[in-house]
C-alpha cells in the first residue's frame, strides 16, 4: 500500500499544523484525513495553492498583531473604575470576573475584548486598585488598571 503525502488543513494532534506537508499511511489518509476534509493531497497545484494561502495568512496575522499592539497601548493607559457593593473591611459582596471586565470595557470604553484574553488568576474580591494582565494576541500583552470603588 505505502504512504501518501497530504497537506493538513487543520491542527491534528501529534501530526502537524495547517499547511504542513506530512507523510502518512494511505489508509489513514483516505479513511480519515481526506474523508473528513482535514487534509488535501500534496499535488503540485495544491502545494502552490497552500503557499498562496500561507502568504495571505501571514499578512492577516501581521495586521492582527499590529491591531493587538495598538490595543495594548490603549489598555496600558486605561484605568477602569468599577463600582461594587462591599462590606466594612473592603471585601466585596460577590466578585468581579473576566466576564464583568469584558462587559464594562465594551460599555464604557467601546473596547470589544473576549473574556478569555483577560488573564485573571482569580476573581477580584476587594476594593482598591488591581492590575490585570490582558493578552489580545498570542505574543502581545498589556496591563489594565482596575479601580474597584464602593457603590
Amino acid at each position: 500500500m505505502g504512504n501518501l503525502k497530504v497537506i493538513l488543513l487543520e491542527d491534528i494532534p501529534n501530526l502537524g499544523h495547517p499547511g504542513d506537508v506530512v507523510d502518512v499511511k494511505r489508509g489513514y489518509a483516505n479513511n480519515y484525513l481526506l474523508k473528513e476534509n482535514r487534509s488535501i493531497r500534496a499535488t503540485k497545484e495544491n502545494l502552490d495553492r497552500i503557499e498562496e494561502i500561507q502568504k495571505e495568512q501571514a499578512k492577516i496575522s501581521a495586521e492582527n498583531k499590529a491591531a493587538a499592539e495598538a490595543l495594548a497601548e490603549i489598555l496600558n493607559e486605561t484605568v477602569l473604575e468599577i463600582p461594587a457593593n462591599a462590606g466594612e473591611e473592603g471585601k466585596l459582596f460577590g466578585s468581579i470576573t473576566t466576564r464583568d471586565i469584558s462587559r464594562i470595557l465594551q460599555e464604557e470604553k467601546e473596547i470589544n475584548l473576549d473574556k478569555r484574553k483577560i488573564l485573571l488568576d482569580q476573581p477580584i474580591r476587594e476594593l482598591g486598585e488591581h492590575e490585570v494582565r490582558i493578552r489580545p494576541y498570542s505574543d502581545v500583552e498589556a496591563t489594565l488598571k482596575i479601580n474597584v470603588i464602593s457603590e
